[in-house]
């Protein structure tokens, strides 16, 4: 599992001449970094606010999402490669299996649904710095922007893995949801790193 290894030992298995993990995990584990940035940001971010204001209610609920979603992420950096092994095991299938065209729909489709959800949690991850942004000390501005550059390469890296596994679909009826449910979290996205953006 990635989260009982070290840094070093994931990263010599990145690097390795093999298909997994590859972008997609990475992009999770972006995704846990800038979460855990967003944590500790958060934390220290309370120590300067007055304890029961409104102030401290919005970065104790954020605090909660970005620990959450850090080891959310992590578990989603080694789902990915998962899905990734099942949907090369499906094309590996015998041509004349009946149900091989079937198998690796089944593959793609839960092979786009966990880099759907790094999206998913990368964009609530930058949704909650939006909230708490006005609220950091001076001393850690930096901090909470490099959870912005995660955050947005997690989506972005995310974002990619789906769109290939839905391109390779033949099920079009399901293709077409996943890229409704994608143009969806993609409006929003725009919306919240516009201001971000010129924020940083």
């Amino acid at each position: 599992m990635y989260s009982k290894i070290s840094l070093e030992k994931y990263l010599e298995m990145i690097a390795a001449p093999t298909a997994t993990p590859g972008g997609g995990s990475v992009s999770a584990y972006a995704g846990a970094l800038g979460a855990a940035l967003g944590c500790m940001a958060s934390g220290i971010a309370l120590k300067k606010v007055m304890p029961n204001s409104h102030d401290c209610g919005t970065l104790k609920k954020a605090q909660k999402v970005f620990c959450k979603n850090h080891s959310v992420l992590l578990k989603l950096a080694e789902a990915d490669s998962a899905a990734y092994d099942k949907v090369s095991q499906a094309y590996k299938l015998p041509h004349h299996i009946l149900k091989r065209r079937d198998e690796i729909n089944k593959a793609l489709k839960a092979a786009a649904e966990v880099p759907y959800r790094t999206m998913l949690l990368s964009l609530e991850n930058l949704n909650e710095i939006s909230n708490v942004r006005k609220l950091m000390p001076v001393q850690i501005l930096s901090d909470i922007n490099v959870a912005i550059l995660l955050s947005k390469a997690a989506y972005n890296g995310a974002r990619l893995n789906v769109i290939v596994n839905v391109e390779s679909l033949t099920d079009k009826k399901v293709s077409r949801k996943i890229e409704k449910d994608v143009e969806k979290v993609e409006q929003e996205f725009a919306e919240t790193i516009l201001w971000l953006d010129d924020w940083m």
